[in-house]
């Protein structure tokens, strides 16, 4: 493994060297659309111009939406205008990679070396492997390997830097960006910028996660701070992060990056649509490192309020998804490069050679095995016995299953659909009709982005609304105790997995 990463370091230079020799980046035929972005630049008065910005930190990438605080909760893309390929213009990698000469890149850069080298390499899923080190349910051996052999191989671990410190650096490189793109979107105007970053609800839930997370964004916001004085300088800043981790503290009354869960984040966009009902729902969000389920109620009284009865952020996402055709690929003797894997996902409608037909059957061996395992079967378990307590609804009243992230087209697509129709329990009794699925739709107050694209954006729009205005909402951990008495409930036996 230390041979192929040796190999691919010295491709990385060759890589970068002939970047900075090529001048202009010329935009390549095959670029994914992108929708346009915020308003044309502006130049202003002078003042403070308050402006709150969401960004929506995934394991493979990352997006971002802003909005100016002046009541209108007008909510804008930020469009990074990059020429990745694999990659739309307003989505960012969520990976770092270096050179032989030790230079570390980061996001876009990195991304530019990593497209065309072989799936897996560089710094990379340290969202999953920071909630890891806490909870050993998100332990990924495969990543968790890469990981630390990219690290030993720059020589990171001898200075002390660990998953903490570089989820932290590529954090404040996304606050970074979005500073940088807003210079240019307000010119002549003084900025005063809040950040929200998203963090699973469980995560939210665990305290010992959660604190490791809060430390990682304390850390991010002084990395932020000195950004200009270290000239962006990756290896400075992640020096720094390591001295820095045993001094900051997460106090958001000195903060200005918040963490906020991401379904209630996810869900602004559906509560702000005039197309809201109350009721039961459920959310599954499939991501890159993890797929997370939430089952809610929204009840619409005097004051609206979202109740999360079950939220479980399950460690199987589209990460693992791409390792099942990564193996494919490689059956067949195809490349197996970022972009190729990404295309091949583009092409996963179109069943018209064997390569199609045996990644198609790959991913739904591997998403039936999902749906019928204990660890997505938790959280409908947990909201099925509250609602029992409840004497209110069952599970069989859940009006519509939302599905988003990365992997919601893939869910949506003909021949693996049927796979979330249903309650995963296995007592018919529990749940005897298909629910109805759907994409989140777009809202109709985010400027600048394709309809077709709000599956991608939910969540970076519901961040861009401060705290305050994201609406009433409790948490699983805050479900109302004055319920009647609970029953006596009997567990049911796991549903014949021969059938």
């Amino acid at each position: 493994m230390l041979k192929l990463l040796q190999g691919f370091w010295r491709s990385c230079r060759v890589f970068f060297q002939k970047k900075s020799l090529s001048g202009q980046k010329v935009k390549p035929e095959d670029q994914t659309e992108s929708p346009a972005a915020a308003p044309a630049i502006i130049k202003t008065s002078s003042g403070k111009l308050p402006i709150h910005v969401g960004i929506d930190f995934g394991t493979s990438c990352s997006k971002a939406c802003y909005q100016i605080q002046d009541g209108r909760e007008k909510v804008y893309l930020i469009d990074f205008k990059h020429q990745l390929k694999s990659f739309p213009s307003y989505v960012i990698p969520s990976v770092l990679i270096g050179d032989e000469q030790n230079r570390i890149y980061i996001g876009e850069e990195a991304g530019e070396a990593v497209e065309a080298g072989k799936w897996g390499l560089g710094l990379r899923n340290f969202k999953t492997l920071l909630a890891s080190v806490q909870n050993e349910d998100f332990v990924d051996k495969v990543s968790a390997s890469h990981f630390k052999e990219n690290l030993q191989l720059l020589g990171l671990d001898k200075e002390g830097v660990g998953v903490s410190e570089v989820t932290s650096l590529y954090v404040a490189y996304m606050m970074h960006r979005c500073r940088d793109f807003l210079k240019r979107q307000y010119v002549g105007r003084e900025l005063h910028i809040n950040y929200n970053v998203c963090i699973p609800i469980d995560y939210a839930e665990d305290n010992l996660v959660r604190k490791d997370f809060e430390k990682m964004l304390a850390v991010a916001q002084e990395l932020y701070r000195f950004w200009e004085r270290e000239k962006g300088e990756s290896r400075s800043l992640l020096r720094l992060a390591s001295e820095l981790k045993s001094q900051c503290v997460y106090d958001e009354t000195q903060m200005n990056v918040f963490a906020i869960p991401e379904a209630v984040a996810e869900l602004v966009g559906y509560r702000k649509s005039a197309d809201r009902e109350a009721g039961l729902y459920a959310l599954i969000d499939i991501g890159s490192g993890t797929t997370d389920v939430s089952i809610f109620r929204l009840d619409r009284g005097l004051k609206e309020r979202a109740v999360w009865l079950s939220s479980d952020a399950i460690p199987m996402g589209m990460y693992q998804l791409e390792k099942l055709v990564v193996k494919a690929l490689r059956k067949q003797g195809h490349d197996d490069s970022l972009g190729e894997v990404y295309r091949a996902f583009e092409n996963f409608k179109e069943i018209s050679t064997g390569l199609q037909e045996d990644v198609f059957l790959r991913i739904r061996k591997r998403i039936r095995a999902f749906i019928r395992s204990d660890e997505y079967k938790r959280p409908w378990r947990s909201a099925h016995i509250k609602l029992r307590k409840q004497r209110r609804e069952s599970l069989d009243d859940i009006k519509i299953v939302f599905l988003a992230g990365g992997g919601a087209k893939i869910a949506l697509a003909k021949g693996m659909n049927f796979l979330f129709s249903s309650s995963p329990l296995a007592s018919s009794a529990v749940s005897k009709k298909p629910y109805n699925l759907s994409a989140l739709s777009c809202s109709p107050n985010l400027e600048g982005a394709l309809v077709s694209d709000f599956w991608r954006l939910s969540v970076a729009y519901g961040l861009s609304f401060p705290a305050p205005k994201l609406g009433e909402y409790k948490l699983p951990k805050d479900f109302p105790e004055d319920n009647p008495p609970s029953l006596p409930i009997q567990d049911w036996p796991d549903r014949d997995d021969t059938r």
